[in-house]
């Protein structure tokens, strides 16, 4: 039924729930499975330290980045190897940089993907309305069905 899957996981429980659940989808239809990890530059990062102003624009130190990136990566990855175990599944791992449901629509349509699995994860407020959710526009803008895991 379903030849090629992506899940998109960003460390979050919703995240963990869409990778459990894409792993047992895939195991089943013997699906290979795209694992993909969006890095998103936090936007409070000059404010969480290694920041400064150059110029009046504000500066973040690249290597503080690339920790950021690399510490993120590494807890995901953990987290996705936990949730496969010793089941048959095939999958690679896929780690971009980028706004996460544009990349994650991108990548599964650059992968030839017929299912996009992705978390819910409730927005409340204000943020909500400003920004709306990742896999509602996920849902929006992929080219293939979208589960999204509650």
């Amino acid at each position: 039924m379903f030849q090629k899957l992506l899940v998109a996981t960003d460390g979050s429980e919703g995240a963990f729930n869409a990778v459990h659940t894409a792993v047992k989808i895939a195991d089943k239809y013997r699906s290979h499975l795209v694992i993909l990890y969006v890095y998103e530059m936090p936007m409070m990062a000059p404010m969480m330290g290694g920041g400064s102003l150059v110029g009046g624009i504000e500066y973040i130190d690249p290597n503080l980045m690339d920790e950021w990136e690399k510490t993120a990566q590494s807890r995901v990855k953990s987290s996705v190897k936990l949730v496969v175990g010793d089941r048959p599944v095939s999958y690679v791992f896929r780690t971009e940089t980028g706004h996460a449901a544009e990349t994650i629509a991108r990548v599964a349509e650059e992968e030839g993907c017929d299912l996009l699995v992705v978390g819910s994860r409730g927005l409340s407020g204000m943020k909500a309305f400003f920004l709306g959710s990742v896999s509602e526009r996920v849902a929006h803008l992929a080219h293939c069905s979208v589960l999204i895991v509650r």
